[in-house]
């Protein structure tokens, strides 16, 4: 998979981020403006949210959203007035945000762990491995170990 060329981002700069994520433009249904997080994230060609889109593993996800889309909600809108804008569901965000580059990973990660307790989070890893049972005997291919 083809990662982008960008420069290192300090994990401690966390809470800026997320102020930073806060100022980031949303549709009328909730989905972020890829241009907004593109400049956040420091606005480097090589991390241009089109190249993202394009990966195969981004268009997996993008089905697999569409599987689960509640009221026929796309997770991709792209707005042309007055330039084209691209607005994502949290969850290409959250994979653009990790394909962006380990510290990237990282920050991800890290946030979103704290909130869950021991309990939940086990809860969460029981059926994200579930999920992925399920997607693999549907695809034909062996369980994941």
């Amino acid at each position: 998979m083809n990662k982008p060329d960008t420069q290192t981002t300090d994990v401690a700069g966390e809470d800026e981020f997320s102020k930073r994520l806060s100022e980031i433009r949303r549709d009328a249904d909730g989905r972020y403006c890829f241009s907004d997080i593109h400049k956040l994230v420091g606005g480097s060609p090589a991390s241009n949210p089109s190249i993202y889109l394009e990966l195969e593993e981004t268009q997996e996800l993008i089905m697999c959203l569409l599987e689960k889309a509640e009221n026929n909600r796309h997770p991709i809108q792209v707005v042309n007035e007055p330039d084209q804008l691209i607005f994502v569901a949290e969850d290409l965000v959250l994979g653009y945000a990790m394909w962006i580059s380990p510290q990237a990973r990282l920050a991800v990660l890290r946030q979103y762990s704290g909130r869950f307790d021991d309990s939940q989070m086990a809860q969460k890893l029981d059926n994200v491995m579930e999920g992925a049972k399920e997607a693999a005997a549907r695809a034909g291919l062996a369980r994941p170990h």
